[in-house]
């Protein structure tokens, strides 16, 4: 089901970007070296370039253009590779080979290609913006032109401003202390000297705030920013600002002012939410379905970056973060990243988000699930679902990377923090609080959906003879009920005393609409449309095989049967049967339930909860609405305070001995590999520091 009012774009911005002429005046920037005074403020700057509205406007989308590409942008760097590993998700294996994996296990240095990469793409955003900053302003049309005129490119100028605020966040969130640089290179001397985290702060809060008074209130319908975007933006900066983070002095700290940060991040979510112009789409799946089919939905998804290919894709989204697909019916899911059991475990079985979000299944060419066993031998394979190539749109430039956006912030993010931000100022959760908190946890219930009528299967008996090849695994029917789409699939058997029986099923879809019971029937491990049903007054020969209920037995005396079947599970069946019958197979059973629908007082957090339980609550709550959207690390880092037993380090080692506990050869190594005191920063590159002497991070 789809939120109301959600318009159908085809990643606009970036399509209107580069079919401007003008768009291709944007060269590719380095920071803090000296080819950045060059040419670059010549080449972007020119009178030809900011001589009218639409020059500007191209300007303009190059600052967004800045952080598009994969190879340092939100295409894949710094969407997805700056946020593993964490304590939900991993790179592939547990070895160190290829950049992805030494920087998802923590075994790089200050030369990796993506911390360099992601290093770069920033400053080129941050030094394609300051020279729009520098440059509108300087237009006759800002000061003298036509009243829209002037709001165009007052528009303009606040986009950039954020644009700037928000490269700058995410510089100082990943080194820290970083130069604060505000005027075009060849404006001025270049500034290598590092800025304290603190006033890089200040100025990202003075660029949002300032964008958000330039720009429109209107919803958008691209992927440009408005005035509550900036704002919800703006609040989440404030939080990240008053968290704990890695200081230039090897401590880890948060800032005496912290609760300071905390009230002015109160008062912009305050103001977004009495606004009501963002909303929750009722179906919690529907929104990443939406993602995949390119359908903009700006009351969910608040700020996001477009990410186009005319003949490609430009994004990994969908592509990396996928489960294993074989190219068929669906292109190939070329999956790097993957989840965990413990975290499937985590949630509560009727959480919809459990089943959505993680995907324990890989797909075939026909474009079947095939199950995976959470606690099976397999069970490292265990993916994101949340971008699955089957809800993508199959398009041919879409056949290995993708066009689906990144997403930045969504509204429950929002909803999430102001709880978080209610509990820190009220020492425990107010009734705003427990009310943000509780609107992501009914959609994540599906209250208000008609979700009373899915099932769930579960083995009753494992039978006996199956055979132990994945290949010949048996398949399972559902029918009756009354409703329709309820599936699943064996996902391992089990041998003793050469007996191979059903170990576990698993439901791969829960279908709907069913009013009853379904009957579920699992395969027999024999040919059933050449074995006969047992018979009486039959005369049977010796070596006959025949059935009975469940079973399978071989006549091992021959002689005629009387009314009393065989029903014997192991050797031979009395005398009473006529004929003797020794069993052989049986067929596996199941059972189907229904699903229960919760009420809201049964979903809903209630009140009593000290601060530090609600806290617990809230990240509990954030790893299961935004796994493996970018934030799970950085809110770790932010929440990490190693005096307490919280840092990242104690986290991912934690998430460590429980994987190896489940499965002692589980690949997950970041509980030993983090470092704390260094990799809650990613060092300053090695080229940056020979060029421009720059003061590396803390034990790097």
């Amino acid at each position: 089901m789809q939120a109301q009012n959600i318009e159908t774009k085809k990643i606009p911005l970036l399509k209107k970007a580069t079919c401007c002429g003008l768009f291709f005046v944007l060269i590719l920037f380095i920071s803090c070296k000296k080819q950045l005074e060059e040419n670059t403020y010549s080449v972007f700057s020119g009178e030809v370039v900011f001589s009218d509205v639409d020059g500007a406007k191209a300007a303009t989308l190059g600052v967004y253009e800045a952080m598009t590409s994969r190879n340092g942008g939100y295409g894949h760097y710094l969407s997805i590779m700056s946020d593993i590993d964490n304590d939900l998700s991993k790179i592939e294996g547990a070895g160190f080979s290829g950049d992805q994996r030494t920087l998802g296990h923590y075994n790089f240095d200050a030369q990796h290609s993506m911390v360099t990469g992601m290093w770069n793409t920033l400053w080129n955003g941050i030094n394609r913006a300051n020279i729009v900053i520098d440059r509108i302003p300087e237009m006759d049309l800002f000061t003298n032109g036509t009243a829209a005129q002037k709001t165009d490119l007052n528009r303009l100028l606040g986009e950039v401003k954020f644009l700037r605020g928000f490269y700058y966040s995410e510089l100082v969130r990943l080194w820290g202390d970083v130069p604060i640089r505000l005027v075009p290179s060849a404006s001025g001397n270049l500034n290598v000297k590092r800025d304290p985290a603190a006033q890089v702060y200040e100025q990202i809060f003075k660029d949002m705030s300032e964008a958000a008074e330039l720009l429109p209130a209107a919803m958008p319908v691209d992927e440009r920013v408005n005035k509550w975007a900036v704002k919800a933006m703006l609040a989440r900066v404030y939080v990240f600002a008053g968290g704990y983070a890695l200081r230039m002095d090897g401590t880890i700290n948060r800032p005496a002012n912290y609760r300071e940060y905390y009230t002015k991040a109160k008062a912009l979510i305050d103001e977004i939410v009495a606004a009501n112009v963002y909303k929750l789409n009722p179906d919690y799946a529907q929104v990443f379905k939406n993602q995949c089919q390119h359908v903009l939905e700006p009351t969910e998804n608040i700020f996001q970056v477009a990410l186009f290919g005319v003949s490609s894709g430009n994004s990994e989204i969908g592509n990396y973060n996928v489960p294993a697909t074989v190219t068929g019916k669906y292109f190939r899911g070329n999956t790097f990243i993957y989840t965990t059991p413990l975290f499937y475990q985590s949630f509560d079985s009727l959480d919809l988000r459990q089943d959505f979000a993680v995907a324990t299944y890989r797909i075939d060419s026909a474009g079947d699930r095939q199950p995976i066993s959470v606690t099976g031998s397999t069970n490292q394979q265990i993916y994101p679902g949340k971008w699955s190539r089957e809800w993508q749109t199959n398009a041919a430039n879409e056949k290995g990377q993708t066009n689906i956006n990144f997403v930045i912030m969504r509204y429950s993010d929002l909803l999430l923090l102001r709880a978080e931000v209610e509990n820190e100022l009220n020492g425990g959760p107010n009734a705003i609080a427990l009310d943000a908190i509780n609107q992501v946890r009914r959609r994540a219930y599906g209250l208000g959906l008609d979700i009373k009528n899915r099932v769930r299967v579960y083995l009753t008996s494992g039978g006996a003879g199956y055979t132990s090849g994945a290949a010949s695994w048996p398949a399972i029917e559902i029918n009756g009920g009354s409703g329709s789409g309820a599936k699943a699939a064996v996902t391992s058997v089990a041998t003793s005393g050469g007996v191979t029986r059903l170990s576990g099923i698993q439901s791969t879809y829960t279908g709907a609409g069913y009013t009853s019971e379904p009957t579920v029937t699992i395969a027999a491990p024999w040919d059933t449309m050449a074995v006969p049903q047992w018979q009486p007054n039959t005369n049977y020969v010796a070596d006959a095989l025949v059935s009975y209920g469940n079973n399978l037995y071989t006549v091992t005396t021959a002689g005629i049967s009387t009314n009393t079947p065989p029903t014997n599970t192991t050797g031979a069946s009395p005398a009473a049967t006529g004929a003797i019958f020794t069993f052989s197979k049986a067929r596996a059973t199941a059972i189907a339930r229904l699903l229960p629908q919760l009420t809201q007082s049964e979903i809903d957090l209630g009140s009593g909860m000290s601060k530090e339980i609600f806290l617990d609550a809230i990240k509990q709550e954030r790893a299961w609405e935004l796994c493996f959207e970018g934030l799970r690390k950085a809110d770790l880092i932010r929440w990490g305070n190693p005096a307490d037993g919280t840092s990242v380090k104690q986290v991912l080692m934690e998430t460590e001995n429980a994987l190896k506990a489940m499965r002692g050869n589980f690949p997950y190594i970041a509980g030993t590999t983090f470092i704390t005191f260094k990799h809650e920063l990613y060092p300053i590159p090695q080229s940056e520091v020979d060029a421009s002497g720059m003061a590396k991070n803390p034990n790097w």
